[in-house]
C-alpha cells in the first residue's frame, strides 16, 4: 500500500461563498469561519444607506471579528458585486427582512451557535438592526455604528446644513439648499411625478454651485418607482419606535466629529428609547475626533479603541471571555 492509499484530513474550510434567497432577488456573501471548535457565536454585517459590497469597509470589521473568535456573515447589496435585486427599491422594512434571513441562514447551520448570533450595522444598518431585533428576539445582541435616532426628513436638511457649514459654504447657499431639500421633500408628500420635480423645483438649482450636495437624489426611474409606492421610501419614519422593542443587549457608538447627525441629541433619543423598553443591557459610546464612520477626521483611520470596543463588548455578551 502506497502513501496515497492513506485517508486524507481535509482541513475545515475558513471562508465559504454563501447565497441567500430574499423575495424575488438574491444575495451573494461571504462567511467566514474562526479557528476555535465549532458550534460558534455568530455576527451578520448590514451596511449602511448606498451600494455596498462584503468587500469594501465592512471586510475590516469581518476579519476582525473573525480573529476573535465569531463567525461571520457579509453580503453583497442588492444590485452590488454578485447580488441581485436594487438596493435603491428598498424600503427599511424589506432591509430587516435581509437581515432576518441572514440570522436565520446561520441558525440553521450545525456549526453556530443558534442562541448566540447578532448583528452589526452601520448608519442605517444599525437601524435596520433594531427593526430586526423588535420583530425576532432571537437575536443575540446589537453592535450599532451611527444610527439615527431621527427621522430621514429631519437628516437630510439639517445634516446637509452641518455639512455644507462644515466645508465652509456661506450662509446664503446654506439656507437655498436647505429650502430645496426641503422642496423635494414636499414633493415626494405630495406625490409628484419626476418630470413635476423637475418643473417646480430641480430645473431652477441644477446650476447652482451647491447642487453637488444633491448627488445621492433618486434618478428619473428611481423617483418614479417611489412615486407609484407613496414617495420616498420611510423620510418620516422614526428610528426610536424600533429602539423602543429591543430587548437584546445594544451597543451604540457615535463620532463626535459626525456631520450627518446631531449627536447629542440622537444619542439622548436612542438611550431614551432603550431605558423605555426596560432594556437592561445597553452602553453608549461617542469618540471623540471621529466622523459618521467612526474615522478619525484627520487621519481617516478608525479612531483607537473603536475596533477593541466592539470585539471585547461582543466576546463578553457571547460567552468568549
Amino acid at each position: 500500500m502506497t502513501s496515497d492509499s492513506f485517508p486524507t484530513t481535509h482541513p475545515k474550510r475558513m471562508e465559504e461563498d454563501v447565497y441567500l434567497e430574499v423575495g424575488n432577488y438574491r444575495l451573494a456573501g461571504t462567511l467566514l469561519l474562526p479557528s476555535e471548535p465549532d458550534p460558534h457565536p455568530a455576527i451578520a454585517l448590514l451596511h449602511g444607506a448606498g451600494p455596498g459590497t462584503r468587500h469594501d469597509y465592512v471586510a475590516p470589521i469581518a476579519e476582525a471579528y473573525r480573529q476573535a473568535g465569531l463567525a461571520v456573515l457579509s453580503w453583497d447589496r442588492p444590485g452590488c458585486g454578485n447580488s441581485t435585486g436594487n438596493w435603491q427599491r428598498q424600503t427599511l422594512d424589506e432591509r430587516a427582512q435581509e437581515a432576518l434571513a441572514g440570522v436565520w441562514f446561520l441558525q440553521q447551520r450545525t456549526d453556530i451557535d443558534p442562541q448566540k448570533v447578532g448583528l452589526w450595522g452601520q448608519s442605517q444598518g444599525g437601524n435596520v438592526a433594531s427593526i430586526a431585533a423588535s420583530l425576532l428576539r432571537d437575536i443575540a445582541f446589537i453592535v450599532a455604528t451611527s444610527p439615527a435616532g431621527i427621522p430621514l426628513a429631519e437628516i437630510q436638511v439639517t445634516g446637509l446644513e452641518r455639512q455644507m457649514h462644515a466645508d465652509g459654504v456661506a450662509p446664503e447657499q446654506i439656507l437655498e439648499a436647505m429650502r430645496c431639500a426641503q422642496a423635494i421633500q414636499e414633493a415626494s408628500r405630495r406625490g409628484d411625478s419626476y418630470a413635476e420635480l423637475d418643473d417646480n423645483v430641480l430645473r431652477q438649482v441644477r446650476t447652482w454651485p451647491w447642487w453637488h450636495y444633491f448627488a445621492s437624489l433618486p434618478d428619473r426611474e428611481t423617483w418614479d418607482y417611489w412615486h407609484t409606492r407613496g414617495g420616498i421610501p420611510d423620510l418620516d419614519f422614526n428610528p426610536v419606535s424600533a429602539w423602543e422593542r429591543v430587548h437584546c443587549p445594544v451597543l451604540l457608538i457615535w463620532g463626535e466629529r459626525d456631520t450627518v447627525l446631531p449627536i447629542p441629541e440622537v444619542v439622548e433619543r436612542t438611550e431614551a428609547a432603550l431605558a423605555r423598553a426596560n432594556n437592561p443591557d445597553f452602553m453608549a459610546r461617542v469618540f471623540p475626533g471621529a466622523k459618521h464612520g467612526i474615522e478619525l477626521a484627520d487621519t481617516g483611520e478608525l479612531a483607537p479603541g473603536y475596533l477593541e470596543l466592539i470585539l471585547s463588548w461582543t466576546r463578553e455578551r457571547v460567552g468568549l471571555t
